[in-house]
């Protein structure tokens, strides 16, 4: 996926955030946790992203931006390994998932082949069973 591609992925899913699509985490959502913790992925991957389509001066200014970009990347690894395990009840609860999921999903510009870490294996995965689950239960 190229890089104007996935910018326009990441501004799509924080305008279906800012509609409603994402669903707000209300007191008493069984998946409240599950919720936060997604948007916490889908914002730490946007923030993580855009730090790297900022132009560096310099390679010194390059340099410092690396502490930054380490937080975000562990930010978002120890948040997708914390979201994967947990449970789902809801569909909006597996749909947060999924999307987080699909925020931390990237795609070989050359050959279309997925691109994946661990935790976003792990996450796909997890967000997968969670909407099996929750379709079966509600069918």
């Amino acid at each position: 996926m190229s890089r104007s591609s996935r910018r326009g992925v990441l501004r799509g899913i924080a305008t279906l955030s800012a509609v409603g699509a994402l669903p707000a985490v209300a007191h008493g959502n069984p998946d409240a946790e599950v919720i936060r913790l997604a948007q916490g992925v889908i914002d730490a991957e946007a923030a993580c992203f855009a730090s790297y389509e900022t132009p560096s001066r310099s390679l010194a200014e390059e340099k410092a931006r690396e502490p930054e970009r380490e937080r975000l990347l562990s930010a978002i690894s120890n948040q997708a390994e914390a979201l994967a395990p947990l449970p789902v009840v809801t569909l909006a609860g597996a749909l947060s998932k999924a999307r987080a999921a699909l925020a931390v999903a990237d795609k070989d510009a050359k050959n279309g082949e997925i691109v994946t870490h661990d935790y976003v294996d792990w996450l796909a995965y997890a967000a997968l069973e969670d909407l099996v689950k929750v379709l079966e239960e509600q069918a």
